[in-house]
Order: structure tokens, then sequence, then C-alpha cells
């Protein structure tokens, strides 16, 4: 067991760019537009502009379709993904483990993850070509305070001064795609702020072109205007439109909004080790942990729903804080003195006050909540236990997206139980303690949902 978990933590440390890589994509745009372009084994992707996900070589070659002219698509070290994640464990206990390091930073380059693309790359065909028109299609981005107003009323207004007509993705369909890619949040909600992968993404779904963004200035006021998605000039001029504020906040629910989460974003599943502590009246205390032989596997012997930060949101070196629930479900077996021993499920549910910090190489939290706890199971006499107790939660987690959704999580979780619970064999529970790593999925649509 020790020799699994050393490698987990050595790989969970290094994160090199084979486990922990994330998709890139980058931007292809041309002069003119329309034209169709090919990958070095002349394989189409499409017309520009267009969105293309990177080889993550050193440099990749492209062609337009009926032009020889070579275009090189130059890529720097992934220093975030690779570099810095495998180099950092060198120090650790050399001369072992710079050959892992040497090791890491083969496989990256063998299997194109030691470099990143994210530049665009713009093509001029030497010789005139056939264009092909491209439908031009208009995303929205998310407006921050949008729903005090009516949205659908001011983009009507606003397309309505502008000089041509643009095919508009509806404001509720391009809420959905920016979902879909965790930007729920408000404060990611301007072209400055969201992150370029994410934006990509979304552009790659809709095959948008260009953004309408709307920007509150005083009291209903806003300024409207469609943005090109590939040069980030402007389209169309700023337009001025006043709309009815509908919904008033008031400054406490805007922060609530901002940082108080009233379900969970993510379920993780996964276990390795929970520790029963039991106490008597006269404060002899032992503890106790072996697997619940009622569990699937000792594999799943932990449950948890709980709020984590996307690191796709965020800056690789960044921080955030959040209030938001917590629900664990970790288990065990309690083998008491005199061979009487008992099966537990325990059922902790708390509100957290989390602080997380972003790094290239994940992200670490700490938590500290309050709720109540249960636990419920069957002796080895045949008799049911049961009892609801308030709690004291502590979390220290640490967490590695492997992409957009699933992650990998391994924490420590410690719940304190309060008050007179029910004598089991004469000894209260009073704490247990959760070292586990999980595999989780993160869902922030949900989250939003009911905000």
């Amino acid at each position: 067991m020790k020799k699994i978990l050393s490698l987990i933590m050595l790989f969970s440390l290094t994160s090199c760019g084979t486990l922990t890589k994330k998709e890139e994509f980058f931007q292809i745009d041309s002069t003119p537009r329309g034209l169709e372009v090919l990958n070095e084994d002349g394989e189409s992707l499409g017309m520009t502009p267009l969105i293309s996900l990177s080889n993550q070589k050193s440099s990749s070659d492209y062609f337009i379709q009926g032009d020889e002219t070579k275009f090189s698509h130059s890529c720097g070290l992934d220093w975030q993904h690779s570099m810095i994640p495998s180099l950092l464990i060198m120090p650790i206990a050399i001369p072992i483990t710079p050959i892992f390091s040497t090791v890491f930073l083969g496989i990256d380059y063998l299997s194109d993850n030691l470099f990143s693309c994210t530049d665009l790359l713009y093509l001029t065909p030497k010789k005139e070509l056939k264009i092909v028109e491209k439908e031009q299609t208009t995303i929205i981005l998310p407006v921050f305070d949008g729903h005090k107003f009516n949205i659908q009323d001011l983009i009507q207004n606003a397309t309505n001064k502008f000089e041509s007509e643009y095919k508009l993705l509806s404001y509720g369909e391009s809420l959905q795609y920016f979902s879909k890619y965790g930007i729920t949040e408000e404060n990611f909600w301007s072209l400055q702020n969201i992150k370029k992968q994410s934006l990509l993404k979304v552009i790659r779904d809709t095959d948008a072109t260009s953004i309408m963004t709307l920007n509150r200035k005083v009291g209903g006021e806003f300024e409207v205007q469609i943005i090109d998605l590939y040069t980030y000039k402007a389209k169309t001029k700023k337009v001025s439109i006043k709309t009815k504020l509908t919904n008033e906040d008031s400054t406490l629910k805007t922060f609530a909004k901002r940082y108080i989460y009233f379900i969970p974003n993510s379920l993780s599943v996964g276990g390795l080790k929970t520790d029963g502590y039991f106490e008597d009246d006269d404060e002899g205390s032992f503890s106790s942990s072996m697997k619940n032989p009622n569990n699937l596997h000792w594999l799943v012997s932990m449950w948890s729903f709980s709020s984590v930060s996307s690191p796709y949101l965020f800056n690789p070196w960044d921080f955030d804080f959040r209030l938001s629930p917590q629900i664990s479900l970790p288990s065990f077996r309690a083998e008491f003195p005199n061979n009487y021993s008992i099966n537990l499920n325990t059922y902790n549910a708390s509100y957290d006050l989390s602080v997380t910090g972003h790094t290239p190489l994940g992200s670490l939290s700490m938590s500290l909540g309050a709720g109540v706890g249960y636990f419920e199971g069957e002796d080895s006499v045949g008799k049911s236990i049961g009892d609801t107790t308030p709690l004291f939660h502590l979390n220290l987690s640490y967490v590695a997206f492997l992409n957009e959704r699933f992650f990998f999580k391994f924490s420590l979780d410690q719940n304190h139980y309060f008050g007179d619970s029910e004598k089991i064999n004469g000894y209260g529970l009073d704490r247990t303690s959760t070292l586990s790593y999980n595999i989780g999925y993160y869902f922030p649509e949900l989250q939003s949902f009911f905000r």
C-alpha cells in the first residue's frame, strides 16, 4: 500500500504533460477569408477563419488549398504543464529524481506534449484563389448583472441600430455554450478576464466569427458592440441603449452571488483510509480503521460532493474563495475490545469557507465549516446503530484537472462530532479522519442553475 501511495504522490507532484496535458486550440485566419486550410498531411481543416486543435510540436506546417506556400506554426516549450512540473522534483532526492524528470520530459517530447501552441496563425496566399463565403455567426457574451434587465429587448434594440444584419445566437444559447466550459461566474464575463482557451472552445462549438458585448454604464444604459473574434477589431460602432432595471440587487446580495454557492459543483469517488476515534465517559479513547466489508471495494470507501475551482478560469498563479456545501460519505469498520466490531457508514454535511490557491502543478485548498453528521451501521451481534450529531469539518486537498471535467483529488477530511452521540460498546464516536484519493467530475452548470 505504501508503495502504491508513493507512486500516486509522485505522479501527482510531477504532473507531467502526458498525465495532465489539456487540449489546446489556436486560431487560423487569412486575407481574404474563405480559404480552405490543409495540415501537413494534406487533410482539410475547414474554411478560414477557424479553430484548430494544436499539434503541440515544436513546429507544424499548414497550407492553403490551391497555393504551394508553406506556413509554419511555431510553438514554445510548455513550462506550465511539462517543464516546470517535471523539473521541480529534481531537488527532492538527487540522483534518483533527475531520472524521473528526464523520463517524463522524454515521454512528453515523443507524445507531442512538450510544447504549447496558442498563437494565431495568419495566412496570406501568393496568388488569387476562389473564396467560399462562410456564414457569419455572432455569439453574445454573458452580461454582468444581466438578470436585472430585459436582455432580449436590449439586444433587439441594439441590432436594429446596426447597419448590417448578423446571425445571432440567442442569449440563452450563448449562456449554455459558456456554461459548458465552466464559465459560469460573472467576474469572467468580459473579454479581458475570460481565459483564452475556454473562449476558443466556445468559438469552436458555435463556429462563431464575432461576439456581441454589452457593457453596462450608469443605471440602465448599455454600450453594445460587435467585435471580430479573430482580429478583436470592432465590426460595428458602439451604440447606446437604455433599458429598464427590473430587479435591483443590494450590495450584500451581489456579494452573495459571487462567493456563496448553494449546491456542490463536483462529485468524487475513491478512498484510502478512514480512522474512527472513540471516547468513553472517563475520556478513555482508542482508534480503529479497517475496510468496511459491505463496501464494493476499499477503493470506493469515500464518496463526496464538494465545490472545486476550475483552473481553466484562473491564471497559473491565482487564488479564490467561496462559501459552499460539502457532503462526504466515508465508511469503515471499527473493531472494539472483546472481539466486538461494527461496520459504520457516516454521512457528513457542512457549509464551508474554502480558500484555494492555483499553481501550475494544481490547486491547493483549505476549508473549514460546521454542519451535521449522521452515522449508522450494524454491529457484530446484529444490533443496528444510528445517531445524528453536530460537527466541525476541516479539509485540506490537492486537485489536478485532467481536462475541463475530470480531475484527480487527494485530500484529508476530518469531522469532529459534538454532543452526546449514541454509545457503541460504551464508547461515543468523537471524530473521523479520512485520507483519500479520488477521481472527480466537475458540473458547474447545475450549480449556476440554482443561483
